[in-house]
């Protein structure tokens, strides 16, 4: 059954890409929609992806025949634009789906809705308390949609779009996919190469806009207060579901956090969000000290993130004294004790490797820890 569909839609779609005018002589907006209510209700992943690609070519032929005029991308910007989350749900999903071949239905979204095309579709079910199933499919396919428009290069329509201390709240959002959603969207925010853009664009609005008119200054987008929120939230996550997503995004902070500011600093300078990192990180690896299997995958997820860490920070860039610095000194003082665990002696090991580059690192773990030596 499920192949047969699959080749019926494979068969549609060859069809429409290479039959002569077969695209201009048919109803492609009624099979539009018909693979779009398909789309939503199929079970196999087989055919979800045959059902993307139909969806694919024929907006991709409706935009290259009526440009802005397309009846389809209207269609998608219609279903965005509406009042209610199932409508907003399909169009954010389906924007996501065409957004890397098809520009087309970034020019329609802003000539009919503006720049800040995504403001009032994320408002109305980010501001909503009803915690009813539909909201949740809304949220999360918006969230991907604004992963999808970072790639792109739309930095700007997601910081219009959403304040970043909602989002950094959503991490512990009640619904599973919008967790998800949330953090792969904070990870390609804190990826290096998107990073700077959100740490310098400022805020336009919320109340942060104005906290910063009463102290007649800006205030960025992605400021030390959301950093802590984000930091803060994604190791409570972590203490329940150690996924490779959380450590992935935790590592992409870590890296901003530890790179952003190379000054020495004495004990008493020292950085107030550097210092949160190694506490906050290393309380979900210590959290409930008991030989569960829960446990073991939080140990273990706690040392691929040093791992990752340490893998991308060049010792010779971080003198003793600043934050990259200080966060390996804090590493190495656990390391070799941690070590004993046999779970994770093999990970453990790799990163005294990589702690034992760093030059002085040794006599700075002794003269934090007060003791005479420190070795594996």
């Amino acid at each position: 059954m499920i192949s047969g569909r699959w080749r019926a839609l494979n068969l549609c779609n060859h069809l429409l890409k290479n039959g002569k005018g077969l695209a201009l002589k048919y109803d492609t907006k009624g099979l539009f929609l018909h693979g779009i209510a398909t789309y939503f209700e199929e079970e196999s992943q087989r055919c979800k992806r045959s059902l993307e690609t139909l969806v694919k070519t024929i907006c991709s032929l409706h935009a290259e025949k009526d440009k802005a005029e397309s009846v389809v991308h209207n269609l998608i910007i219609d279903w965005l634009a509406a009042s209610t989350p199932i409508h907003v749900g399909i169009g954010a999903k389906i924007l996501s789906l065409i957004i890397e071949d098809d520009k087309v239905c970034l020019s329609v979204a802003k000539k009919r809705l503006g720049d800040a095309y995504l403001s009032k579709p994320i408002a109305m079910v980010v501001d909503e308390d009803d915690l009813a199933p539909e909201f949740g499919v809304a949220l999360s396919n918006l969230l991907g949609l604004c992963g999808m428009l970072v790639d792109h290069g739309q930095e700007d329509v997601v910081t219009k779009a959403i304040e970043a201390d909602k989002l950094a709240g959503m991490i512990l959002h009640p619904c599973q996919n919008v967790r998800a959603q949330c953090i792969d969207l904070l990870k390609t925010i804190l990826d290096e190469s998107n990073v700077d853009t959100f740490a310098l664009t400022s805020t336009t609005s919320g109340r942060r806009k104005k906290a910063a008119a009463a102290m007649k200054k800006k205030v960025a987008w992605l400021d030390d207060d959301v950093k802590k929120r984000v930091l803060d939230n994604l190791c409570e996550v972590a203490k329940q579901d150690p996924s490779t997503k959380v450590t992935e995004c935790l590592t992409n902070l870590a890296l901003h956090i530890l790179k952003k500011d190379n000054a020495v600093k004495s004990d008493n300078e020292k950085n107030k969000l550097a210092t949160s990192l190694w506490k906050k990180t290393r309380k979900f690896f210590d959290y409930e000290k008991t030989e569960e299997p829960k446990e073991w995958e939080r140990r273990t997820a706690y040392y691929d993130f040093i791992l990752a860490v340490l893998k991308n920070l060049e010792p010779g860039d971080h003198p003793e004294g600043t934050d990259a610095f200080n966060f390996v000194a804090s590493v190495w003082r656990q390391v070799a004790k941690d070590c004993r665990q046999p779970r994770i002696e093999a990970i453990g090991q790799e990163v005294q490797l990589l702690c034992e580059k760093w030059d002085g690192i040794n006599r700075a773990a002794i003269k934090k820890s007060g003791k005479k030596k420190l070795t594996a």
